[in-house]
């Protein structure tokens, strides 16, 4: 499987060039799609640091924190099992998160959170002596 991002001519034309040596089979999937730069590491570090501290303090485990914040916070999208072709309902997973749509999911946490006592630290917490 190859992924390429087209930033110029020369990705473009190495694209094509991929295309046009590609075989009738077996049937291929071709996929054009607009680049987004995924969520920072140290967007991700920060949620699981959070998503940790959230579980000591409710007795639950990081991964179930983050499988019920996701629930409440995140838009839900349709999934299609490709095994059982069942059609779910799930929030939309971290990892397909913008930094921007990342960076609102954290927002919404952070408000939530002293609602419980919870002070979740920030990127400033890390960086100043």
């Amino acid at each position: 499987m190859a992924t390429i991002i087209i930033r110029g001519q020369e990705q473009k034309d190495y694209a094509k060039r991929l295309i046009d040596g590609l075989t009738l089979a077996p049937t291929m999937v071709v996929e054009i799609k607009r680049f987004r730069k995924k969520r920072s590491l140290s967007q991700n570090a920060l949620l699981h640091k959070w998503f940790g501290l959230i579980a000591e303090e409710f007795g639950d485990t990081p991964d179930g924190v983050k499988s019920d914040l996701k629930r409440e916070f995140l838009p839900m999208v349709e999934r299609h099992s490709q095994i059982t072709g069942e059609i779910t309902m799930e929030p939309k997973g971290t990892s397909e998160l913008t930094p921007q749509e990342m960076a609102d999911f954290m927002t919404r946490i952070e408000a939530w959170a002293p609602k419980f006592g919870i002070i979740l630290p920030t990127t400033k917490d890390f960086t100043e002596n």
